[in-house]
């Protein structure tokens, strides 16, 4: 499910100085994907202004594709200015300790215009997490009355 894991590579800067650079790769799935906190979703352009990462944009729209499938299957009616509570679980594929709200950002923003209008109303929720061999995201989502 996930199409992404880190890369960490060297480069020359222009004074000749050596940097490390972290971002997060595509991969074909032949290796383990990791869940991109907001660190590395986002690349800065002028102006102090961000856009996604090609990776981040690949894992965006694969999770629209997955959610648009559930929610026709399951028959949601998308709410309009309603609370809605999204129940997260993480699998990980590995014991490294990860900050799990650092990739609701992405998840959330997959969320709307399938699930609610804007990600104002919604009320995520981190249940648990759990190590496994394949990264994992388990929603329960209903509206914050139900």
């Amino acid at each position: 499910m996930m199409p992404a894991t880190y890369q960490t590579r060297t480069r020359k800067t222009a004074s000749g100085k050596i940097k490390k650079q972290t971002r997060i790769a595509l991969t074909d799935g032949s290796t383990k994907g990791i869940f991109p906190s907001v660190n590395h979703m986002y690349t800065n352009i002028r102006n102090g202004a961000k856009r996604p990462t090609q990776a981040a944009m690949v894992l965006f729209n694969q999770w629209r594709e997955l959610l648009a499938k559930a929610i026709e299957e399951q028959g949601w009616i998308m709410t309009t200015k309603e609370k809605v509570v999204v129940e997260i679980t993480l699998m990980y594929p590995d014991k490294r300790i990860r900050d799990a709200s650092n990739m609701l950002k992405l998840l959330l923003d997959a969320l709307e215009a399938l699930v609610y209008d804007n990600d104002y109303y919604c009320l995520p929720r981190i249940m648990d997490f759990t190590i496994g061999d394949d990264p994992n995201i388990a929603l329960t989502i209903y509206k914050a009355g139900d």
